[in-house]
């Protein structure tokens, strides 16, 4: 909607004269006011109420038209309107003439704020015949600021008021009343005659009756109250009669007000809690429902309450458990403790016992076999409250007979017993305890009312009990116990000491017997655990306390093993508690202690029960005396060969033996023992000198002699260029002169001890160095030093770098990823340890220089795939065929092919230059056979 403004500029541009209305308001109130206007037009006219700050939704009140210029259309906008009008709230009104065509404002008037919401919770208090109070809740934070309040009191058509003297009080004493008269009460703030807020509502009903009089009260029971009282006096006055009178308590449980209609003054509370004070008020009402004075408060205290949840429980033949819980309500009065009546379903008369209120109480001196009805009631100084709501309770039959005891044992006996009263028993209780102070023992029931019982649990041997039966009805209700009987069990059962020297075959069981006096054999059992058949029994010839058990008996197995005592032929004692003995599984067989050395040799065995294995241990020792070696562990049971290499001392006799284990704590027997003797540790060359251009003098110290098993036989000194097999010679002692060599030649030399054992481990290769320096770097295999230790055995691979080295040649075994086109050989990771065993024994039956490379390097690793390391295939498989990269003929042009790309992929790897020879001499140094000088060239 255009503001009236913009619309009245509009019509004046248009050259249209528009007529105004005098618009007007009164009678603000909070949800209210009053618009008028004069209709110079006659209508029909349209008001629009805009809330300030809201926007332009209006609420709208269309009104016809037609009235007189003269008399003013009026809209009420609390009866009228369309939407809601919210108290303290500011609007702008405008007037709408619908009958012009143009639809344009014709008055406004604006802005207009509603007075504050209504006084609210009024309460009348303190009647009297000419007076009262007015009390009321408000808060005076509106835009319009009240004044005062004015308290409206109506009656027969006539409404008076009296104020406040400011808009501060919440209360006002109103005087000047008549008695007996009927008051509808209103309050309202006010600002002036024409701004004030709605009416209090609902309207505050009063009579102005006196209080009624001698109200009387009587507790009924322990949830009512009768109340009586005198009607108020009526004299002079107005003319309302009394038609009812309104009760009123506290606490309030139950609403805590009741209306009573007509003119009786008596009159009962109901629904109250038990055992609670109340306080008590009656006032006279009028037909109009106003209420008059309060009377006099008067208090007075229901009684107790029933008690609850009254239950029967266990019962005998002469006595019935009760239980039941508190009476609900209050405190008023103590409960002191607990009546309780019970009367036989047969008749005869009811019996009454007190109790100081503990639950359960048992109700004793009961007839057998009988039903009761049982009440109960609390007490207190003042009499007993309600009596509770009846349960009812049987007690059990008449007791068994004395039991009869046979079968007796050191740890059961079997009861028998008769009973008058079986046809009406479910199940029948066996109680047992020491004779002779009623202690241990215990309880065993049948499973339904069979009259015998074998009792077999809690007994301790050669002990006499006390025994007594007892009949149940059901589950809580049973009889009185048998008279006792006594009965004394057997000696006890023996005990399993151990069992020990367990074989894969046999076991000895070893126990004791406290009662050994009195037996004349014993008989050990023994069955497998995981069932089926196998097991058996042996028996001693006397009273030994000892049996080796050799029968039946499988490898690997766990058996169940207890022993009984004879006493007779036909008298035994119980059984011992269970021991468990498992059977070793069978010892493995060495097959053999190869690749041995002066610290380590190869222990290769089998097993027949390898499938229950979960590792081996090997066991090692001087042969001499069993002193000294240690003890190595397999991973787990897949493999069956272990390489020893701790704790060895070279030259030294060992015995060796195997063991195959079940469990981390169970193992088989060891296998036979198997001899090895280490070889001599390598002796240490301290030169190797070129005394002349065809000779070397070689000088060495001898090596340790270690354990002592044997002694040295002689010495053989090796050497070799390393592109031909290397030459030999036996000799007794250092020094020695190796003859006939070709002269500016470098050589590797080595040198062992010999002994009955083998030969022992090569020292450390040493050579000699050229008369002149190459100008070009080539392979460290083929680089001469000046009077320096040439590196190539086992003591220096530590530093051999699996991850970038072929362990078989030594060289690059790195992926070129610059130059992925030169990749012609293949390159792999070691992805098992298999091939860790495979190669060494290789290398034991190679047995030449390359084989002792080889072996070198594994040894300094032990586990491949940890060592991440990497072999190139051509090497593997040369390595592992030897004869067939050896035999005469021409090599394929691919095997030529791979130790050209080999040497390619070392010089690459270096970033050196070589000389077409150089670079020639280095793949002679890889292989027998390569391609020719010529053809290297042209490649």
């Amino acid at each position: 909607m255009m503001p009236l403004q913009l619309i009245l500029v509009c019509l004046s541009l248009a050259g249209i004269t528009v007529a105004q209305l005098n618009v007007d308001r009164s009678e603000i109130r909070s949800t209210s006011f009053t618009v008028t206007w004069d209709d110079s037009s006659g209508g029909p006219f349209q008001i629009e109420v805009v809330e300030n700050g809201v926007g332009t939704d209006p609420i709208d009140n269309t009104v016809p038209g037609g009235a007189a210029v003269t008399q003013p259309l009026v809209v009420n906008m609390a009866t009228d309107p369309v939407g809601a009008i919210k108290a303290n709230t500011g609007y702008n009104i405008y007037v709408y003439d619908e009958s012009d065509a143009s639809n344009v404002i014709r008055g406004d008037f604006g802005p207009l704020t509603t007075a504050p919401q209504a006084p609210t919770n009024v309460q009348i208090t303190n009647v009297q015949s000419t007076q009262l109070d007015v009390n009321w809740d408000h808060t005076n934070n509106g835009v319009q600021v009240l004044t005062e309040y004015r308290v409206l009191y109506q009656t027969g058509g006539t409404t008076s008021h009296q104020s406040t003297a400011d808009a501060t009080a919440s209360s006002l004493t109103i005087t000047g009343l008549t008695a007996n008269t009927d008051y509808s009460v209103t309050v309202i703030g006010w600002k002036d005659s024409e701004i004030f807020t709605d009416e209090s509502n609902p309207p505050a009903l009063v009579a102005t009756f006196s209080k009624p009089t001698s109200v009387t009260l009587s507790p009924s029971s322990s949830s009512s109250i009768d109340v009586t009282w005198d009607a108020p006096v009526i004299s002079g006055g107005g003319s309302a009669t009394i038609a009812g009178y309104k009760i009123s308590w506290t606490p309030p449980h139950n609403s805590g007000v009741k209306t009573v209609t007509g003119t009786a003054t008596s009159d009962q509370i109901t629904g109250l809690n038990g055992n609670t004070a109340y306080s008590v008020t009656v006032a006279a009402m009028s037909s109009a429902s106003g209420v008059g004075a309060l009377s006099d408060s008067k208090s007075a205290a229901t009684g107790i309450a029933k008690p609850t949840a009254l239950t029967t429980g266990d019962s005998t033949s002469s006595t019935i458990d009760v239980t039941w819980s508190a009476p609900s309500g209050g405190n008023a009065v103590a409960i002191t403790g607990y009546e309780l009546t019970w009367t036989p379903a047969t008749g005869g008369g009811s019996m009454v016992a007190t109790t100081d209120g503990s639950t359960p109480t048992t109700i004793s001196g009961l007839n057998s076999n009988t039903e009761y009805t049982i009440r109960i009631a609390a007490s207190s100084g003042s009499g007993n409250g309600d009596m509770s709501d009846p349960e009812t309770g049987t007690t059990a039959p008449p007791a068994p007979d004395a039991p009869s005891i046979t079968n007796i044992r050191s740890n059961q006996f079997l009861v028998t017993w008769t009973h008058s009263a079986a046809g009406a028993t479910t199940k029948y209780r066996v109680d047992y305890s020491l004779s002779s102070d009623g202690s241990g023992g215990g309880s065993q029931e049948t499973s339904d009312a069979t009259t015998s019982l074998l009792i077999d649990t809690n007994l301790d041997a050669n002990t006499e009990y006390s025994v007594t039966v007892v009949a149940f009805v059901s589950d809580t209700t049973e009889s009185d116990a048998s008279a006792a009987t006594m009965a004394t069990t057997a000696p006890p059962a023996p005990a399993i000491a151990s069992v020990t020297d367990v074989r894969s075959n046999q076991f000895l069981v070893t126990w004791t017997h406290s009662a050994a006096g009195a037996t004349t054999k014993y008989r050990v059992d023994y069955s497998p655990t995981s069932g089926g058949g196998g097991g058996g029994s042996q028996e001693t010839s006397d009273a030994t306390t000892s049996l080796l058990i050799d029968t039946n008996l499988d490898a690997n197995t766990e058996y169940s093993v207890t022993v009984v005592a004879f006493v007779s032929d036909t008298t035994e004692s119980d059984a011992s508690a269970a021991t468990m003995a498992t059977t070793a599984p069978p010892a493995p067989a060495i097959a053999s202690v190869t690749n041995i050395r002066s610290n380590q040799f190869l222990v290769t065995w089998t097993h027949s029960a390898a499938g229950a294995t979960t590792k081996y241990r090997v066991d090692y020792s001087l042969s001499s005396d069993g002193s000294g070696g240690g003890s190595q562990e397999t991973l787990d049971a897949t493999a069956t060969s272990l390489l020893i290499n701790t704790n060895l001392d070279a030259n030294t006799g060992y015995s060796v033996t195997v063991v195959a284990f079940v469990s981390s704590t169970t193992e088989s027997d060891a296998s036979g023992a198997t001899m090895a003797t280490t070889v001599f540790a390598p002796p240490t060359i301290t030169s190797a000198t070129s005394s002349s251009s065809s000779t070397i003098d070689v000088t060495w110290t001898s090596p340790p002699v270690g354990g002592g098993a044997n002694s040295i036989d002689g010495y053989t000194v090796s050497w070799s260029t390393g592109s031909e097999s290397p030459s030999t010679q036996n000799v007794d002692a250092s020094p020695f002169t190796i003859p006939s060599l070709n002269p500016n030649t470098e050589y590797s030399i080595s040198v062992l001890a010999r002994s009955v054992a083998g030969d022992g481990d090569k020292s450390d290769s040493t050579g000699t160095t050229e008369n002149h320096a190459r100008s070009k770097k080539r392979p460290a295999s083929s680089t001469k030093q000046s009077s320096s230790k040439r590196v190539s055995t086992r003591s220096d691979q530590q530093s051999f770098d699996f991850k970038k080295q072929c362990f078989y040649c030594g060289y690059s075994c790195m992926f070129d990823e610059r130059h992925p086109d030169r990749n012609k050989f293949e390159e792999v990771r070691t992805k098992s340890s298999g091939i860790y065993y495979v190669t060494l024994a290789l290398c034991q039956s190679r047995d030449d220089e390359l084989a002792k490379t080889v072996q070198a390097r594994l040894l300094s690793a032990h586990d491949l795939v940890t060592a991440e390391a990497r072999y190139h295939v051509p090497c593997r498989t040369r390595f592992e065929n030897p004869a067939q990269y050896s035999t005469p003929g021409r090599t394929t042009s691919s095997e030529k092919m791979t130790l050209f790309n080999v040497a390619c992929k070392i010089m690459e790897d270096g970033m050196d230059l070589y000389t077409f020879a150089e670079f020639h001499s280095m793949m002679q140094e890889l292989g027998d056979d390569v391609y020719s000088l010529k053809m290297t060239q042209i490649k």
